[in-house]
């Protein structure tokens, strides 16, 4: 008989969830509704892969940008509607929850309605500013919806972690080379990777072996001290240049993605657009140690403030005091901390997502 949840607080369902699905180590969510979820098993270990569904969203300050649909338009639940809204309790101004089945045709039709009102086009929803649209990243839209969290039940060691670290001419990435990269694997036992020339070739064939390296020891956390400030969007864009592919994830067909951030790398050909790289299917993680990871008395991680939890959207402002794990951040969707996902809005309370 599998003994009896304890029944939690509101604040412990803000800043865990609600759902007990254990051993979530990554997510990777398109925004068409799809997600797959890796989770390693607590009791055995084993690593299992799950595809799921859930509904994209956006929260909005009005509705008016949505009028346009018509009788396609309607409150939620409504089996002839197209795009649902749910009016969130509170005084803050985010008060429209809004969702439909495909979140692509979600954000075009609210950008479609913002420009007719504006009278000029408005190309993304971040122009509407963050006083009128919250959009996050597909997986943090499906960990919200679904009360999830990464890492329930996982004891710290229980996670396969590898850690690397690049070694460069200098600090650019149009002109320098990578001429050596050092290696954690998950055991413990560490691995130094050279070129053979320094040339093109020679650099090319070291981001292969790396890559190589990661495919074998599979990891379920991806560290480094500095990564998306530096090594990712470093050996992304040196890849980029001499062709090699990135399939450090375990969805390895889709390469290495990228996900809007605020305080992520300036994309190369939109200087007011930052972004983070992502690997679908691993995580990956900032200064991730032992001591920076919430732990309970047992020593079990319990999400270490992996997404964006609801409490945040209440009519408080978030402070740096609710994060419990400093800058880290998933690939695919595993680790984001409270930190980084920090707004300074004040939001409407959100219940739990019904169903």
């Amino acid at each position: 008989m599998t003994a009896a949840q304890p029944e939690l607080s509101r604040e412990d369902e803000w800043l865990w969830g609600w759902d007990p699905t254990p051993g979530i180590v990554s997510v990777w969510a398109e925004g068409d509704g799809r997600a797959i979820v890796w989770r390693r098993l607590p009791d055995t270990g084993a690593l299992v892969q799950e595809d799921e569904r859930y509904r994209p969203w956006i929260v909005l300050d009005r509705l008016d940008d949505l009028r346009h649909l018509g009788t396609s338009l309607g409150a939620e639940g409504d089996a002839g509607a197209r795009v649902w809204y749910r009016e969130l309790q509170g005084e803050g101004a985010l008060r429209f929850l809004v969702s439909a089945e495909d979140g692509r045709a979600l954000a075009a039709e609210v950008l479609h309605g913002a420009s007719r009102r504006l009278g000029r086009r408005i190309p993304h929803l971040r122009e509407l500013g963050a006083h009128a649209v919250l959009s996050l990243p597909p997986e943090e839209q499906y960990l919200v919806a679904t009360g999830r969290t990464y890492f329930r039940d996982l004891a710290f060691d229980q996670l396969r972690r590898l850690q690397f670290d690049l070694e460069t001419q200098g600090l650019d990435a149009s002109r320098d080379r990578i001429f050596m990269v050092a290696v954690r694997h998950p055991s413990g036992t560490t691995e130094v990777l050279e070129v053979d020339a320094v040339s093109d070739a020679g650099e090319a064939d070291l981001i292969r072996r790396l890559v190589q390296t990661i495919h074998a020891a599979d990891p379920d956390v991806i560290e480094n001290h500095n990564l998306h400030g530096f090594d990712l969007p470093f050996v992304a864009q040196r890849a980029r240049r001499l062709g090699v592919p990135l399939p450090l994830g375990r969805l390895g067909r889709l390469g290495l993605r990228e996900r809007a951030a605020r305080r992520g790398t300036v994309r190369e050909d939109d200087s007011a657009r930052r972004v983070r790289f992502v690997a679908p299917g691993a995580s990956s993680s900032t200064r991730w140690t032992p001591s920076s990871a919430t732990t309970s008395a047992r020593g079990s991680c319990r999400g270490t403030g992996s997404r964006r939890s609801p409490s945040t959207w209440g009519s408080r402002r978030r402070t740096a005091s609710t994060c419990r794990a400093r800058r880290s951040l998933p690939s695919g969707g595993a680790i984001r901390s409270a930190c980084g996902a920090t707004r300074r809005t004040t939001w409407r309370r959100w219940p739990r997502w019904p169903g």
